[in-house]
């Protein structure tokens, strides 16, 4: 069965075409970045990749993000720190929750999962596969748990 993943709206009210162009990156996605020392963060950040990072060192991803009506770019790089734990609907449609309280069901029904980076509560039928989603500079892949490529999806 040919495994897809779902493409979420993005959560920022971010013009993602006008950041793409200023910074010559392509969006990736919506998704929790790691703090220092606090954890997960609760809101989603827009996450960009560029080839060439402005300044030697940086890493290929930032982020993009509104708080107080104001715009913040941060390095985006811990997005990916970890895999991030999806899981395989009856019909081949692999989800994924964003950020914590992002309960995400399959279009078909037969799963939905939550809990972003912080937990993993998964509903329906609980024995479908596991997977990990993963970066690939501006795409994102779906492996399996034991790390064997599936097939890049976006």
């Amino acid at each position: 069965m040919k495994q897809r993943l779902i493409k979420f709206s993005q959560c920022q009210p971010i013009d993602i075409k006008a950041v793409e162009e200023k910074y010559n990156a392509k969006y990736v996605g919506d998704f929790c970045l790691k703090g220092k020392y606090v954890g997960w963060s609760n809101f989603p950040v827009s996450i960009f990749w560029q080839e060439t990072p402005p300044v030697e060192g940086y890493s290929n991803y930032f982020g993009v993000y509104v708080e107080d009506d104001k715009v913040f770019i941060t390095d985006g790089s811990s997005a990916f720190s970890e895999p991030i734990e999806g899981i395989v609907a009856d019909d081949g449609e692999v989800i994924y929750s964003r950020y914590r309280h992002d309960m995400v069901s399959s279009a078909d029904g037969s799963v939905s999962i939550d809990g972003g980076r912080d937990y993993t509560k998964i509903s329906g039928n609980i024995h479908n596969m596991i997977v990990h989603i993963v970066p690939d500079g501006s795409t994102l892949k779906i492996v399996t748990r034991n790390n064997n490529d599936d097939e890049m999806v976006l």
